[in-house]
């Protein structure tokens, strides 16, 4: 009970000899630095978010880009052939004085000017990264011309040191198979199943599949394609992980050791200590984003996605399914 009374930060209470008010300045500071930590966590966040957006520029290359446009125009070479004015005299003029509304201009200009280069560059790297080439080339033998044309490329586009979400925008949607495609693979992933008889069989139902439903089926998945970066994603986690009856501690869920080969040291306290601490560390990283993203050749990124939820995240079970909640 008394430290239930210890964690009410105000009470009022009236009595013979009057009003009696008790403060508690603990809580009061406990809370203010609660509140304190979680705004600082949302300013980072969206600064990061600000960062991402950019990626591969960065905000202060913005900056920069308007600092030049000024000075070129105010210097007398017009960079924007003539827009500055334009925008001055039709736009600002009414708002600011004729200065005023020139930088202003100038900024107008050099903003926009550099997010459009960021948003070619952001496409041109979306493209590059849906080209898989690369990945069949065998190790030890010289690569031929394409890819070697796409390394370059890539090099010259992507930014340095990402943060942990700046590559997510840049890469390419999961490409959706043709009808006929699916129905090509599916046969053959189960072609050393069946004799020779089934698998005639198996080849009229697929035909069968396409002629009728199928068609419906594909133009339905292709709606979703259009309004998703990943089409399976989520019908993944719901049917597959969600209704998997399996036991999730072997098999699904993600783990970590503070050593393998060494013993650092005989005391289980100090090693529960020494996790939980790296724990915490990792997690002020994690929502920092200043952890690196998985980089195949130290240039290509992979899907970021999940680490979303390392923390702040719970499976509840469910008899038919479970449910997340994060």
């Amino acid at each position: 009970m008394a430290e239930a009374h210890e964690a009410v930060a105000f009470s009022f209470t009236v009595g013979h000899e009057g009003f009696n008010v008790d403060v508690s300045y603990d809580v009061f500071r406990a809370l203010f630095y609660a509140a304190y930590r979680s705004w600082k966590l949302r300013c980072r966040r969206t600064l990061n978010s600000l960062y991402n957006s950019l990626y591969p520029g960065h905000p202060l290359r913005g900056i920069a880009s308007c600092g030049i446009v000024a000075g070129l125009y105010f210097k007398g070479y017009d960079p924007s052939f003539q827009l500055i004015d334009w925008l001055e005299s039709n736009v600002f003029r009414r708002y600011l004085q004729p200065h005023n509304g020139k930088i202003l201009a100038c900024i107008v200009v050099g903003g926009g000017a550099y997010i459009v280069f960021i948003q070619l560059r952001q496409y041109t790297l979306k493209k590059l990264f849906s080209y898989h080439g690369w990945m069949y080339q065998e190790h030890g033998k010289d690569i031929g011309l394409v890819p070697k044309v796409w390394s370059v490329l890539v090099k010259l586009c992507v930014g340095h040191n990402p943060s942990l979400f700046s590559c997510q925008n840049l890469l390419p949607s999961l490409p959706l198979p043709s009808l006929d495609e699916t129905l090509q693979r599916y046969l053959r992933s189960v072609r050393p199943l069946y004799d020779d008889a089934e698998y005639q069989r198996m080849e009229k139902l697929a035909e069968e599949f396409k002629q009728t439903i199928g068609r419906k089926l594909q133009r339905y998945l292709w709606l979703k394609w259009l309004i998703s970066t990943n089409y399976v994603s989520d019908w993944w986690e719901k049917f597959i992980y969600l209704r998997g009856r399996s036991p999730i501690m072997v098999n699904s869920n993600f783990y970590g050791l503070d050593a393998i080969y060494i013993r650092p040291t005989t005391i289980q306290t100090a090693r529960a200590a020494n996790l939980t601490c790296a724990a915490f560390r990792y997690r002020t990283e994690l929502d920092h984003e200043n952890i690196k993203p998985l980089m195949i050749q130290k240039f290509v990124p992979l899907c970021s996605s999940q680490y979303e939820r390392q923390f702040n995240t719970i499976r509840i079970p469910g008899k038919e399914a479970g449910m997340i909640l994060d």
